[in-house]
């Protein structure tokens, strides 16, 4: 199923305070730098997250004469929550272009073994898809116009381009190509930047388990 706007605007909301506690204009302000496809607002996605006991407030900040903000933290429900959408998303072959924008924007909170794992799930799922698809087509071919079946060409290339993006991405992890210390980069995501030294990925008590 197709997630709601609000659904993916709460994983961005935690997947930054999985980082660090933030005000609302804080995680705003880092969503336009980063680009995060943060959609269904903001605010309504705070006040959704507190409600469920995913994020709580933790303290309230004043800078001069500006309003005073109030700062929020995940808690470990919200982690849960956090990680257990990302593995759904990242394993759901494609049906919205946003929700796997989402997605792929939070995997660097996974160590490389979890996010190969979990990338290799969706290769299988769009294989078989592809698959099914082509079977599709040639069922068109032989009974319509091919006119008829466009959009199930379309398709097909859109997911085949996927398929092969996937299989060069999870070729660059097994071989240490693609690697990151996801530990490291929510102490300081500013690792991630050009020029920064490779981050040498670690195992986490996600990854044991």
């Amino acid at each position: 199923m197709t997630p709601r706007p609000r659904e993916l605007a709460g994983l961005i909301v935690l997947g930054l305070l999985l980082e660090h506690p933030r005000h609302p204009y804080e995680l705003q302000r880092i969503c336009r730098e980063r680009h995060h496809p943060l959609a269904g607002g903001l605010y309504h996605a705070i006040n959704r997250l507190n409600k469920a006991g995913f994020v709580e407030a933790c303290e309230s900040q004043r800078e001069g004469r500006r309003p005073e903000r109030t700062v929020y933290r995940i808690t470990g429900e919200g982690r849960e929550e956090f990680f257990g959408n990302l593995g759904e998303l990242l394993t759901d072959a494609p049906a919205d272009h946003t929700a796997t924008t989402t997605a792929l924007s939070m995997i660097v909170h996974l160590p490389p073994s979890d996010a190969a794992r979990l990338l290799g799930v969706r290769r299988t799922l769009l294989e078989g898809r592809i698959a099914a698809l082509d079977a599709q087509q040639r069922l068109v071919a032989e009974h319509a116009h091919r006119v008829c079946g466009l959009e199930l060409e379309h398709l097909s290339q859109v997911w085949r381009a996927e398929l092969t993006w996937l299989r060069s991405v999870l070729t660059d992890i097994e071989r240490g190509d693609l690697d990151w210390n996801p530990e490291a980069v929510r102490e300081d995501p500013g690792v991630l930047r050009a020029g920064a030294p490779k981050l040498r990925a670690v195992p986490t008590e996600r990854s044991r388990s």
